[in-house]
């Protein structure tokens, strides 16, 4: 059974998301001196958002600033990513564009949605999966840039399997959320 808290502020998964997005800041700068380093906080931050729904769920700490807030820290932390390692020049260009082209129509459908407050849509099981395949194969892609030999090809065909899982799940989400909206 959920529990829905409407006014809950101070819950442990939003601390954990508010915190997730005023470490974004920090993250450029380490990322820009050392994209290893960079791939590994992005590692961190990317579990840390299946850590708040964890608690959010099982501690029956949802909230609806979280369910607006976790969403805005996912794209937040993905397209802050994508910029960075791009900048340094260690995320293929063409994961970056096909990846982001999704979250970017993700990002301004919940804008329309939000502004004409028609209805919510909450996130679907393949969009989970799709956002754990982006948070696990962009520090990956990553990784894959930086080193070498047989830890090169590890990284490599670890992130092309999270990516095959990412953008095929991503889409389709995204004509899930499409077809919601318009049945509401």
């Amino acid at each position: 059974m959920i529990v829905m808290v409407k006014g809950r502020i101070l819950t442990i998964p939003n601390v954990i998301t508010i915190a997730r997005l005023i470490f974004l800041v920090p993250f450029v700068f380490i990322t820009l001196n050392s994209p290893i380093t960079g791939a590994i906080i992005a590692a961190v931050i990317g579990f840390t958002d299946y850590l708040d729904g964890w608690i959010a769920r099982h501690f029956h700490q949802e909230s609806e600033l979280g369910r607006i807030l976790d969403p805005i820290a996912d794209r937040t932390l993905t397209f802050t990513s994508f910029i960075v390692f791009i900048v340094t020049g260690t995320l293929p260009l063409w994961f970056a564009i096909v990846v982001g082209i999704r979250e970017l129509a993700v990002s301004l459908g919940t804008l329309v949605i939000f502004r004409k407050k028609t209805l919510r849509l909450d996130v679907n099981y393949v969009g989970k999966v799709s956002a754990f395949g982006v948070m696990a194969a962009t520090p990956s892609w990553v990784m894959a840039h930086e080193v070498a030999g047989n830890a090169h090809t590890g990284w490599t065909v670890f992130a092309g399997i999270c990516t095959i899982i990412a953008i095929p799940t991503g889409y389709y989400s995204l004509i899930e959320y499409v077809r919601a909206y318009r049945r509401a």
